[in-house]
């Protein structure tokens, strides 16, 4: 009886410390929709059409990235501070999706720009120019005059060098 009663308890013992077999788990994980390019003319080749930038910006990129879907976008990084887009679509295409405090929207050369920020430092700047959605976002924060000068300069910049790859 005693031994009955010992391996009765061994085995639930046993039963109770059994390993749980690994469950099966279906997880699906989305591709990365962006290709890493090794200089800005790859990124434009690419995506189909041109950007230009002022060269004070064009210094300090460190990655040059193409969203290579049917809608093209080419996102300029320097460093975590500073993303320039352009896309062939229209809408906000800054990826920043924050409740600002400031919404400003102001013409410059024609284009209605909206800055977006918080007491009077502005973070992302949305404008459409010739069929092409821009955004500049800048980390830290600049002042309207700022945002204003390079919006200013990338515009000039993107016509008059205009689209050098709209036949590839």
């Amino acid at each position: 009886m005693k031994y009955l009663l010992v391996i009765i308890l061994l085995l639930s013992l046993v039963s109770c410390s059994s390993t749980k077999q690994s469950e099966s788990v279906n997880t699906t994980t989305l591709a990365n929709p962006f290709v890493d390019c090794v200089s800005l003319i790859e990124a434009e080749r690419l995506a189909g059409f041109s950007i230009s930038i002022p060269n004070n910006i064009s210094e300090r990129i460190t990655n040059y990235r193409v969203l290579n879907t049917t809608d093209k976008m080419i996102e300029l990084l320097c460093g975590d501070e500073i993303v320039i887009r352009k896309a062939n679509i229209t809408g906000d295409i800054s990826g920043l999706y924050y409740d600002f405090k400031d919404n400003l929207e102001i013409n410059i050369n024609s284009n209605k720009v909206q800055l977006r920020g918080n007491d009077g430092i502005y973070y992302s700047a949305i404008w459409t120019n010739n069929g092409f959605s821009y955004s500049l976002s800048i980390k830290s924060g600049e002042s309207k005059e700022n945002f204003e000068s390079l919006i200013v300069h990338i515009n000039y910049l993107c016509k008059n060098i205009g689209n050098l790859y709209t036949n590839l």
